[in-house]
């Protein structure tokens, strides 16, 4: 069993008027959390949030792609992608279809980095079109954004 320390998060106080005695009373209470006192490898970190983490991520670093792409800035903005490309790779989640469909949509943004005119005709589009796609995301069925995403026949027909 992992030594626990107790983080407090928040601290609700509650005062009302006790009707039975017409006495005016306060209550408190403290909301917090057992945090590990030493993080290990041995803790894994939530499916779904890594899933999440990786999305946001995703989006937050086409955005900054972009915005280097537009200044000029090709091997940076491929600089960028390359590495969230690898973080994503690395993940404990990255085997799951959604983030398979992430490395999909970055290595398609990173084609579209060759030269400035492809990036300027195409892949400005293609990036902030995905990103926004990411930030807004909310659900398990917004998952659909590349083929990579879809997990059969039925639900590649439905979506098309």
């Amino acid at each position: 069993q992992l030594a626990c320390h107790r983080q407090e998060l928040v601290k609700v106080a509650l005062s009302y008027m006790n009707v039975l005695d017409s006495s005016f009373e306060t209550t408190d209470i403290i909301v917090a959390i057992a945090r590990p006192a030493d993080p290990s490898a041995e803790l894994r970190a939530n499916r779904d949030v890594d899933m999440q983490r990786n999305r946001v991520e995703t989006a937050e670093a086409l955005l900054q792609s972009s915005r280097a792409a537009d200044q000029g800035r090709m091997d940076e903005a491929r600089t960028i992608l390359a590495r969230q490309l690898e973080k994503v790779h690395k993940s404990p989640t990255y085997l799951d279809p959604f983030c398979q469909g992430l490395a999909t949509d970055i290595e398609s943004c990173m084609h579209t980095l060759g030269d400035r005119e492809t990036y300027r005709s195409t892949g400005s589009k293609v990036m902030n079109t995905i990103a926004s796609v990411q930030m807004k995301q909310r659900g398990k069925a917004a998952r659909m954004f590349t083929p990579a995403y879809e997990t059969s026949p039925e639900t590649a027909k439905a979506h098309r």
